[in-house]
């Protein structure tokens, strides 16, 4: 439930805040850094050619649906030496992929690896997410 809740503030203030904008000392109008950074991190990877829709808060809505999810891959080995699975294992690691199962029925074992799907919004900290979101007025009452 947590986890839902958060994910719709940071949604709905990513959107807002770079509609609208809000400057460092939270009046509207100039956006801030961070807004700024988040808008230069879209169109770099826009420009990068990596598929990102046309609309930044689309990408935001994308990008805050993959934090907390993972991809998976199944790689049957041949049968070999402890050292080649090793290896292999090894090479899969560098790429991000963790083992968490191994299915030693058939002529080779199969493996069962996952890794987190990337989420740029995820890699921002907490503490600047917090700081997209202007003071309410009257203390919030």
């Amino acid at each position: 439930m947590h986890y839902i809740r958060m994910t719709i503030i940071i949604l709905v203030s990513c959107a807002v805040l770079l509609s609208c904008g809000v400057s460092d000392d939270n009046t509207a109008g100039t956006p801030n850094r961070y807004t700024a950074a988040v808008r230069e991190l879209y169109e770099t990877l826009k420009a990068s050619g990596e598929a990102v829709p046309d609309n930044i808060v689309d990408w935001i809505t994308e990008d805050i649906e993959k934090i907390g999810t993972w991809e998976y891959k199944v790689v049957t080995l041949d049968a070999g030496p402890p050292s080649g699975i090793g290896a292999i294992l090894n090479d899969l690691g560098r790429q991000r992929w963790e083992c968490f199962w191994i299915d030693r029925q058939g002529a080779g074992p199969t493996l069962y690896l996952k890794r987190p799907i990337k989420s740029y919004i995820s890699t921002i900290p907490p503490r600047y997410l917090w700081k997209l979101f202007p003071p309410e007025p009257n203390g919030g009452e």
